[in-house]
């Protein structure tokens, strides 16, 4: 966050920022982030991310998790809630298991958190794999939920979400 930051105030000679590109093209990020209102998604591990940053970061005002892992971030940190809205869409197949034990956490302790479950879904449908392979789906890699119908719910949720939250 910090070095998106930095590229949206036109800081591009910070040694942590790789950027392969001619300044004229690097310019069409200079001030197009809203710092006061910042909302992050992420996927899986990237969700579980995304969940322990808004714990650890005041600028984050919104999360959005797809399937996200949080685990990792541990009971303690959990039990010390999100205090912003954070929505998630969980796949069917993670209805169940470690994972669920650990985002019951979060969500007894937090606030504001809606969560919603997309029946005949997997894990693996939330990084669209099936998009680009069909095969998958017949493979049982995906759930049965119709993929156009599946990524459909998936942008509105994220983009409603933000839309209210920011």
């Amino acid at each position: 966050l910090n070095h998106i930051i930095d590229v949206n105030n036109g800081d591009i000679e910070n040694d942590n920022i790789i950027i392969h590109s001619n300044d004229d093209n690097i310019a069409m990020f200079y001030n197009r982030i809203d710092t006061e209102n910042i909302g992050i998604a992420g996927h899986s591990t990237g969700g579980g991310g995304v969940v322990k940053l808004a714990i650890n970061d005041s600028r984050v005002k919104a999360v959005f998790g797809f399937d996200p892992w949080v685990v990792p971030i541990g009971e303690d940190m959990l039990q010390e809630g999100i205090d912003v809205p954070f929505l998630f869409l969980r796949s069917h197949q993670w209805i169940e298991g470690e994972n669920n034990d650990y985002l019951q956490i979060l969500i007894d302790e937090s606030y504001d958190i809606i969560g919603y479950q997309t029946y005949a879904t997997t894990h693996q449908d939330f990084v669209y794999i099936h998009a680009f392979n069909p095969l998958m789906k017949i493979m049982g890699v995906t759930g049965e939920l119709n993929t156009s119908t599946n990524f459909s719910i998936q942008m509105d949720y994220l983009l409603d979400f933000f839309d209210r939250n920011l």
